[in-house]
């Protein structure tokens, strides 16, 4: 080992991952290394009855650069490489990148990679914000949560004949990731000015609300059901009447009109939707679960107790209700099922039973009877982007990618429980959840809730007779003050992002049309990096630009030249015309929900 480059590695490791390296004592490669012809490292390997070197013994460089001759991708390229190697390929490849590309390195063999960290100086790769080393195969999913740039596969060539079975799990993963983040992009796209104009709308039935936080635990080691609206409901749905005020039902609020007609009352209805279906006198008078996205008018109208989840990445609205110690973790994927969900494990269930869960749909039905769901020409159209799956009695039903990647979300978070947590698939048709167990609804009653039911109304009532709406814990007029400063700093950071949209269109003319002129960017250039670090130092004006960040990716779509500082003087100044347009919008929005009069 090599003691100083070790010790320089694991202090880039350190800084870059904020956490300690923990080296491999009884490695399978110590003194496994050999030295090649040019002073680099290479090592052999026994594949079979074969052995082969994982890299050149003559030049492992050289060797890279051969193979990486002809290497290129567009502007904002995310690329998945299978393997790390001794670094070389990395290296390489990195200098073929564009400076807005990034690489996620997924390495298979840990003792490996612990090798290169103890004998080859690999601190300037570590420290690189554009490459992210991981060893998990889940990790690939937020290396890629919510990115809609275009992404590139590599695998290093000698993995292809040492790890045949481990890429196509990780083209399993890749693919999983990529169907699961397609579901965010698009979801982002579709409801973005409507989420925006809720930061601000919501705020008067934000504080009329209780935070969900304060609900913690409060049927702990108990089985909570959660319903949704899939085809399947219909099997099973009369069977939640012999558990209504025994066993916590939370139902999505499509699902609410069904259960209406089967005279159950569920304990909440959740909403994510900021148009969500009309709200009759049944829907109004049962308790709701919703987070900031969820329609204003709809949560003005409501009757009953509200629970608002104020989540970890809403950095606005913990700003300005000063929440920071009152902000839940509770995993979602702007779904209601996936928040129904989430908020079952944050209410300390011990099980989570899901009826109506069917992430497809057969021919004849997409949703069980009685839903809101009103069959337009849209909904056909969506429907229609088919994809044939098995469920879990093996017959062929339909799903298509954003069903698909609920689906993928919820294999997820069932492997993110704990042991002593149990997710069960009662839905009695649809699409097997990964680490579920499958049984009926009627043997998760006798399995799971017989022997636990309580009094749900009575534990309720408790909690809400214990705990005060947000608004009453804060000075209201406070909240309506930081929500005015952040109003009038929004139209101070807009003034900075129209200066530099000016100053980058004078960067990109000056590039064009005069090579004397380049030495007057140089000004121009330092004072655009003051207006970035402005932005960038603003957490508030960036939570609440980041509902359009899918826009803001668009700048790396452009005509490309042969010039690169042109390219990257032409995208800087689509990127600034993208912020300042969607700086407008928030202003826009921001005024007349609050009704300022400026």
């Amino acid at each position: 080992m090599n003691r100083e480059v070790y010790e320089k590695n694991i202090k880039a490791y350190k800084e870059r991952y904020n956490k300690e390296y923990k080296p491999i004592d009884n490695n399978k490669y110590n003194n496994k290394l050999e030295e090649t012809k040019d002073g680099n490292k290479t090592i052999q390997l026994e594949i079979g009855n074969k052995k082969l070197y994982l890299h050149s013994k003559y030049s492992p460089i050289k060797e890279a650069e051969r193979y990486y001759k002809d290497f290129k991708v567009k502007y904002g390229t995310l690329i998945i490489c299978f393997g790390f190697s001794l670094s070389y390929y990395i290296e390489e490849l990195h200098k073929k990148i564009n400076r807005t590309d990034n690489i996620i390195v997924y390495e298979p063999d840990k003792e490996l990679f612990d090798i290169v960290m103890k004998n080859i100086d690999i601190s300037h790769i570590i420290s690189n914000e554009d490459i992210k080393i991981i060893f998990n195969l889940n990790d690939i999913k937020m290396g890629l949560l919510g990115r809609p740039v275009d992404k590139k596969i590599e695998i290093i060539p000698i993995y292809e004949k040492i790890y045949e079975k481990e890429i196509i799990e990780f083209m399993k993963e890749v693919k999983r990731a990529i169907d699961l983040d397609l579901v965010t992009v698009n979801t982002k796209e579709a409801y973005k000015t409507e989420w925006a104009r809720n930061d601000f709308g919501n705020i008067e039935n934000i504080l009329n609300s209780y935070n969900i936080y304060d609900f913690k635990d409060i049927f702990k080691d108990k089985p909570i059901v959660v319903v949704g609206a899939g085809p399947s409901l219909n099997k099973n749905i009369h069977l939640l009447k012999e558990i209504e005020g025994k066993v916590c039902i939370i139902c999505a609020f499509s699902a609410a009109k069904a259960l209406e007609k089967q005279g159950i009352k569920p304990n909440f209805l959740v909403t994510v939707d900021s148009e969500q279906y009309g709200l009759e006198e049944y829907e109004a008078n049962i308790p709701l679960l919703y987070i900031k996205e969820a329609g204003k008018d709809l949560l003005k109208n409501h009757k009953a107790e509200k629970l608002f989840c104020l989540s970890i990445k809403e950095v606005f609205l913990i700003n300005i209700l000063d929440a920071e110690e009152k902000v839940s973790l509770i995993p979602m994927s702007g779904t209601v099922a996936s928040f129904a969900a989430g908020a079952a494990r944050h209410f300390g269930a011990s099980e989570i039973i899901l009826i109506g869960q069917d992430f497809s749909w057969t021919r004849e039905k997409a949703h069980a009877d009685g839903t809101v769901h009103i069959k337009t020409e849209e909904y056909k159209i969506y429907h229609n982007q088919e994809m044939e799956e098995k469920d879990i009695y093996g017959n062929t039903v339909y799903t298509n990618k954003p069903f698909y990647g609920f689906k993928l979300w919820f294999d997820e978070f069932t492997a993110s429980l704990p042991d002593n947590v149990k997710m069960i698939q009662a839905t009695e048709g649809g699409l097997p959840i990964e680490g579920a167990e499958i049984i009926t609804f009627r043997e998760a009653i006798d399995k799971y809730c017989l022997d636990k039911y309580c009094d749900i109304n009575s534990i309720l009532n408790n909690a809400y007779e214990k705990n005060k709406l947000i608004g009453e814990g804060i000075e209201k007029e406070k909240v309506y003050e930081n929500i005015r400063l952040v109003y009038d700093e929004l139209k101070d950071v807009k003034k900075l992002i129209e200066e530099a949209v000016e100053l980058s269109k004078r960067i990109t003319k000056n590039i064009k049309h005069s090579t004397s002129g380049l030495k007057k960017n140089n000004n121009l250039i330092d004072r655009l990096n003051k207006i970035d670090r402005i932005l960038k130092d603003n957490i508030k004006i960036k939570a609440l630009m980041a509902t359009y960040s899918n826009d803001i990716y668009t700048y790396y779509t452009i005509e490309e030249t042969e010039d690169e500082k042109l390219n990257f003087a032409i995208m800087n100044e689509k990127l600034y015309t993208e912020i300042d347009k969607i700086l407008g919008y928030i202003i826009k929005i921001s005024k007349e929900e609050m009704e300022y009069e400026d």
